[in-house]
């Protein structure tokens, strides 16, 4: 459903490999860590020369994306219906059943934990499509399918690049010397 989408070395537009791209020590994926570490400092490094106004260019990739807005609009829906009525509404003077003490549980319990799995989920398509590619190029120059994290090992290759068996995208394993 949240998928990021990249393009292979053929051209085809295939999901990216899930993986960690911010420092935190969560690992998810099918990839080693240490995969995930190289691409972790690629990713940071490029944003890092580019600063946060990539976020609002032309080539974000989740700008682009068409159906990134409906997802944020989703994700807020829990924030607007459970972070009112328990947060704001005892503020105002108004007595219900949920405010108080419970409405910290109900913050704590369900909010906030909505919020962060919805942000990690949602962290990739900040990512600008070059970025992107950057990222799967460094899981396939690893051994590892950039879109679904299978080893590479022993695979079929056609027209210089290495098929992956278990999706069907196309990687050049070996080291680019120009990759943009």
């Amino acid at each position: 459903m949240l998928s990021v989408n990249t393009k292979d070395d053929a051209g085809k537009l295939v999901p990216l490999v899930r993986c960690n791209l911010i420092g935190l020590p969560l690992w998810t994926g099918p990839l080693p860590r240490e995969v995930q570490r190289c691409m972790r400092t690629l990713f940071e490094s490029d944003a890092r020369r580019k600063g946060w106004g990539v976020l609002f260019r032309r080539e974000a990739g989740f700008r682009r994306e068409s159906g990134t807005f409906r997802m944020l609009g989703i994700a807020m829906i829990p924030g607007i219906v459970i972070g009112f009525p328990t947060v704001i509404m005892p503020r105002l003077g108004v007595r219900m059943p949920i405010s108080g003490f419970g409405s910290v549980w109900i913050i704590l319990c369900v909010l906030l934990p909505a919020t962060i799995w919805i942000m990690w989920r949602l962290l990739p398509w900040g990512a600008s499509d070059r970025q992107r590619r950057l990222v799967a190029r460094v899981a396939a120059e690893q051994g590892y399918c950039g879109s679904c994290g299978y080893r590479l090992a022993g695979s079929h290759k056609a027209d210089g690049c290495c098929l992956c068996p278990e999706c069907g995208a196309a990687w050049n394993c070996g080291s680019a010397d120009v990759f943009e």
